[in-house]
This record gives structure tokens, sequence and C-alpha cells, in this order.
């Protein structure tokens, strides 16, 4: 999702600065932020784009990759437009038009999640040797969780629950090497 938003990016400041410098030639090249322009343009205003047209006036030059690009952006987004997932008025690179969670606290929800069912599979026979993993991403997320979420409530639990399971998990290991040994 990150590569296909900076190709949309990419696309539009190509757009934005060849149709700038194609509008008048003899006057000073046209200073454009484009982090201010992306920001402004909704997402009615992308499905409207006809790149085809554009291309044919040549006052953008977009090849076939770039023009596919587009289009398969258009597609998206206009499906997202007609489930009511995305309203048309929406800024095109605001985080629901990206598709990015409205979750504040995703992280420590993770988290929490990998510390619950690594500590469950601690107790469910041949779905231990799932453990490990599962309680270092708890423990990892946790951490990250803490730092970025708003409300590290469950970066806590899972960060302990992940810690706790690695206790678990090392405390059977040396019961089970001290019984054989």
């Amino acid at each position: 999702m990150k590569m296909f938003k900076f190709l949309l990016i990419f696309m539009f400041g190509l757009l934005v600065i060849s149709t700038a410098g194609a509008v008048s030639s003899k006057s000073k090249p046209l200073q454009i932020k484009l982090s201010e322009v992306m920001s402004e343009i909704t997402v009615g205003q992308f499905l409207a784009m006809d790149i085809d047209r554009l291309s044919k006036n040549q006052s953008v030059k977009v090849n076939w990759l770039q023009r596919s690009v587009i289009r398969i952006a258009q597609k998206k987004f206009s499906k997202r437009v007609s489930n009511g997932k995305l309203r048309a008025s929406t800024a095109l690179f605001s985080k629901s038009a990206s598709g990015q969670s409205n979750n504040p606290n995703i992280d420590g929800l993770w988290a929490l999640l990998f510390g619950s069912t690594g500590f469950l599979f601690a107790f469910l026979g041949p779905l231990a040797i799932l453990t490990l993993p599962m309680a270092i991403a708890a423990i990892v997320l946790g951490i990250i969780g803490i730092k970025k979420d708003q409300n590290s409530t469950m970066a806590i639990i899972g960060l302990v629950l992940g810690g706790v399971t690695i206790f678990l998990l090392f405390l059977a290991v040396v019961i089970i090497l001290s019984v054989f040994a």
C-alpha cells in the first residue's frame, strides 16, 4: 500500500509540474509545494481526472505504466466510494482515503492478541511450538505500542503476557531438562 501511495504522489507531482510549465513558457517557473497541492485534491477530483485525454492533448507526458497505475487507483477509489466506505469530498491523501486504520491503539491491540494467543498455545501440546514466536511478537509490538499508541493499556498487557509466556516456556524447558538429565 505504501508503494501504491508513493506512485500516486509521484504521478500527481509529474502532472502538476508538467501542466504548470505548459501554461506559459515565458514566465518564471512556478514554485509549487507538492504536499500542499496533494492535500487539496479530493477523491472526487481524482476520479474525474481523465488521464488519456490529458496525455493526448500533450499537456502531460504520461507513459503506459503511469496511466495503468492511475486507472487502477481510480477503480479502487471508485469501489470504495460506491460502497459508501469513502466520501468523494475526502482529501485524497487523508488516513481514511489511504486505507490506514483509524484505531490509534492498533499496535497495543496486536500485542494483546499475540500475547494472549501465545500464552494459550503454551498449554495446547503440539501448538506450543508457536509459543515463542507469538511471545516475541507480543513483546516487540508491546514496546512499539507503548511508544506510539494514545492509550498504552493494551500494549502493556500484551507486553506482560509475552514476558510471562517466555518465562513459562523457559521454566518448562528447565524442568524438562532436569527430569531427563
